[in-house]
């Protein structure tokens, strides 16, 4: 495991590069089963020398956070997979990652999908959330409106919402932008809402719409990059565990 987290790791630098986000992951990750290999070599060897509870404390530790962590990729990789194509009044697009010459990848395929559902359901409203963090040179909300503008959606079907800086800012800031809209076109409830996110992204995006949201929201996921897929579900593993320790989800 030591040596396939590391092999993983420069196949992440040869294909995406040092500035991937989260990569570093990868070398801790073989660092802890490498520890964890010469731990049980050592026990194995010197079992008369060593204290009778260290190698239950830490067999039962790594235990644990194996369970954890497995559970947690459960859960991620259960609400990745396709869903029902629902009429939605309103659409829910979460941002990525912007540079200078363009909109990531992972962008790209979010807004591809949206673009193709307000194509089949023309009286969607999508709402493209997203702010500007330090490495971005203009808000996300922005670079999505002008790629879907080029796509041939209207702005009349497009709300920006350019200030969510995290997953549960995106939903409380789209779902207040939402019902801001509905008081102007005083359309009355009930009216159905979907969301577009990568599919590694939908679980935590769900979860965080439900401490906002009483009804449902409909989960459109996206496809990811295949290369990097498992390691976005192991960067979203740690941020549904940080999630949940601070409250959000």
């Amino acid at each position: 495991m030591a040596f396939a987290s590391i092999a993983y790791f420069l196949v992440i630098l040869l294909y995406s590069g040092i500035t991937t986000d989260f990569c570093g992951i990868w070398p801790v990750i073989s660092a802890v089963f490498a520890l964890m290999g010469f731990f049980v070599r050592h026990e194995r060897k010197h079992r008369d020398m060593m204290p009778k509870r260290l190698p239950i404390f830490i067999y039962t530790t790594f235990a644990i956070c194996i369970t954890i962590s497995t559970m947690i990729m459960f859960l991620v990789l259960k609400n990745s997979g396709s869903r029902e194509n629902v009429n939605c009044d309103y659409c829910i697009v979460l941002g990525s990652r912007v540079y200078d010459d363009g909109i990531s990848t992972t962008l790209k395929k979010r807004l591809d999908k949206a673009a193709g559902y307000a194509e089949e359901n023309p009286e969607t409203i999508l709402v493209l959330t997203g702010g500007m963090e330090s490495s971005d040179p203009v808000p996300e909300a922005l670079a999505m409106y002008n790629y879907l503008s080029m796509k041939g959606i209207p702005d009349s079907r497009m709300i920006i919402e350019a200030k969510a800086l995290s997953t549960s800012e995106n939903m409380e800031f789209s779902i207040l932008a939402i019902e801001n809209d509905l008081k102007k076109r005083m359309i009355p409830p009930p009216i159905m809402i979907g969301v577009v996110t990568s599919d590694y992204h939908m679980y935590r995006t769900l979860k965080a719409a439900e401490n906002i949201y009483s009804d449902k929201i409909y989960g459109m996921p996206a496809d990811s990059d295949h290369v990097l897929f498992l390691h976005m579900c192991v960067r979203e593993c740690c941020a549904v565990f940080r999630d949940f320790l601070i409250g959000k989800i």
